[in-house]
């Protein structure tokens, strides 16, 4: 009677490791397709803001039509560039870009996308530089490529 009792507690030992290991490599699965589809379906915009001006800047600024804020940065000196990626910027609305130098002047810019037009285009970089005259911006769009060919370019290149 006693043999039939440890082999039983052998055999339960033995499915809870196995069951152990099986959820182990779900877990494992299930985070690589996370990060894979983030990879894939999420679009980057890459955000550039330089000081080029002879003074700090107090701080700065970006947010959308809503007036959430999508950015903000302290205290930059002259000469200092700060980059940083947004994820799922929408091409609708404005974007406001707004910055504050230490003698109080302010530099302001607003990017204006026309929903219907740009609707087929993604942001890929955006870039601010304040000089002492004025706000210098720049920003570049790609055709939105299918997810299809999102798929095949970033999994087989």
């Amino acid at each position: 009677m006693m043999d039939q009792i440890s082999d039983n507690t052998a055999k339960v030992g033995g499915s809870y490791l196995k069951a152990a290991v099986i959820g182990l490599i779900c877990l494992i699965v299930m985070g690589l397709i996370v990060v894979v589809g983030f990879k894939l379906f999420v679009v980057e915009t890459s955000l550039t803001i330089s000081n080029s001006s002879s003074q700090e800047m107090r701080h700065c600024v970006l947010s959308d039509h809503e007036g959430r804020e999508l950015f903000r940065a302290e205290s930059m000196s002259p000469d200092e560039k700060v980059s940083t990626i947004l994820y799922n910027l929408k091409l609708s609305g404005d974007l406001t870009f707004q910055a504050t130098l230490v003698d109080g002047t302010t530099r302001q810019g607003v990017f204006s996308f026309d929903e219907e037009r740009d609707s087929m285009f993604d942001l890929t970089s955006l870039s601010y530089e304040i000089t002492d005259q004025k706000l210098i911006s720049k920003s570049e769009t790609e055709l939105r490529i299918p997810i299809k060919e999102r798929i095949r370019l970033r999994v087989f290149w």
